[in-house]
């Protein structure tokens, strides 16, 4: 299900897949049309052979009826070399994807067959207001986990400090940035100092996110925020969509050899009996192993199951409530169900795992979250960073997935790293983690890239590109 390109070996890459269909269909079209002339071209020679010699007054020549045979078939072999290549011509549509996924798969130089049309970026032109305001930033779609967070509300300038309730409810998906929000007309301007004060506590507020941490100087709070986004999208397309997929094929491989089983509604112990089979999970099943490792740690198996399905509807996880989660039978969320921030660490971590070679002591170690993870046991902060035991210094302080109130940190060079303790603070701290990793480690991970080579998480989120 998952492998070192993030490309699943049971789905092939659809931009790639898509390009290389339209390479194949243009090829054989020009073929077709070269076939079509040629025939077009003998037909011309036969019909000008046969005006000058003027067979026609001596019908029972041998040369005469040669040619009156081979016309015909030429004629129509070329009549269906056209009509192949109007229907391949006709299903030629270019399939859409990035300017680096068209420059790596057409080239950079314009040709007059390309397989994939790279979109422009839209960007908001939004007015000047103060200096680290940038008229490149680019528009923000916020989802109502955002509007928890910080209190945005639609055609608002600046962000509302004010607390929302832990069981709010999410009513819009999205919310949009529009060029309405922005002051144009200085009239408009009448009380600009009250203003300013609350954009400097809205920027406050959000580099509260790295209050101690150094690398929050290189990253403005909108960026932030939109990092925060482009995580969202690369969890849900990377982790979640693909292992509900993943699930849906084993439960259809399940009926289909008339199991009557389905992922969720059976225990792991039942699930790992049958991966004891090797011929049976070789043949019918062959990512059940890693498909194990997913659903591991959690004993409701059936809220999990559930919970996951529900969380990668969408791109950016829209129903993610963080100290919470979603209904079962009809009943809310209790506190000995997992929370969501503790499913979506745990799917990430697991991914990471599967990411990394296995560690030599032995297979009973997991290659990322037993260097790179400590969990919060009662003791000391002393005694917490000197857990850290990676090459990389660092490490991601989480709490116990049974706790109801997760709390997330990140730990670089001995010295705990304060964080908001609110519905992004997961991923604040997901990104903490990464930008360490790409300034101190070169943005590699135990000999494994981040960047498009490997992993392929720091450029999804950094510049927004789509998931190959």
């Amino acid at each position: 299900m998952y492998c070192r390109s993030n490309c699943s070996p049971l789905r092939r890459n659809p931009v790639v897949q898509r390009s290389l269909d339209l390479r194949l269909r243009g090829g054989q079209a020009k073929d077709y049309l070269k076939r079509c002339s040629c025939n077009l071209v003998i037909l011309s020679i036969l019909f000008l052979d046969i005006y000058q010699m003027n067979y026609f007054s001596n019908r029972n020549n041998w040369r005469f009826l040669a040619e009156c045979s081979i016309c015909p078939i030429l004629a129509l072999r070329a009549f269906v070399c056209f009509g192949n290549y109007l229907w391949l011509l006709c299903g030629i549509d270019q399939v859409i994807g990035t300017e680096n996924q068209k420059c790596l798969l057409d080239g950079k130089d314009e040709i007059p067959f390309g397989t994939v049309y790279a979109r422009p970026v839209m960007k908001a032109q939004g007015n000047k207001m103060g200096k680290d305001m940038k008229d490149d930033w680019p528009i923000i779609h916020w989802h109502s986990s955002f509007q928890n967070s910080f209190g945005w509300t639609k055609n608002q300038c600046f962000l509302s400090l004010q607390k929302h309730p832990l069981t709010s409810t999410y009513n819009s998906s999205y919310e949009e940035v529009c060029r309405d929000d922005f002051i144009t007309d200085i009239r408009k301007l009448d009380d600009s100092e009250n203003i300013y004060i609350k954009r400097k506590l809205f920027l406050k507020k959000i580099r509260n996110g790295f209050p101690d941490f150094k690398l929050a100087e290189s990253i403005s709070p909108m960026k932030l925020l939109q990092y925060v986004a482009n995580l969202r999208f690369w969890i849900s397309t990377t982790i979640l969509q693909r292992l509900v997929n993943e699930i849906d094929y084993v439960d259809k491989m399940f009926h289909k050899y008339k199991f009557n089983f389905k992922i969720g509604a059976i225990s792991l112990e039942r699930l790992r009996l049958i991966a004891v089979d090797r011929k049976l999970v070789r043949t019918c099943f062959p990512m059940m192993p890693m498909l194990l490792a997913f659903l591991d740690t959690f004993g409701n198996q059936e809220y999990l199951v559930q919970r996951i399905k529900e969380l990668s509807k969408g791109t950016y996880i829209e129903d993610y409530r963080w100290n919470s989660g979603g209904t079962i039978y009809g009943q809310e969320w209790q506190e000995h169900l997992p929370t969501d921030a503790a499913i979506l660490f745990h799917l990430f971590c697991v991914y990471l795992d599967s990411q990394l070679m296995p560690l030599p002591q032995g297979a009973d170690r997991r290659p990322f979250y037993s260097r790179y993870v400590i969990i919060r046991d009662g003791r000391s902060i002393q005694d917490i960073e000197s857990c850290v035991k990676n090459k990389a210094n660092c490490a991601i302080l989480a709490t116990d997935n049974q706790q109801p109130n997760p709390k997330f940190n990140f730990i670089s060079e001995l010295e705990l790293h304060d964080c908001v303790y609110d519905t992004n603070n997961l991923f604040y701290v997901i990104i903490q983690f990464l930008t360490y990793m790409q300034k101190e480690q070169g943005a590699v991970l135990e000999f494994v890239s981040l960047g498009k080579s490997g992993i392929n998480i720091l450029p999804v989120i950094q510049n927004g590109l789509k998931v190959n």
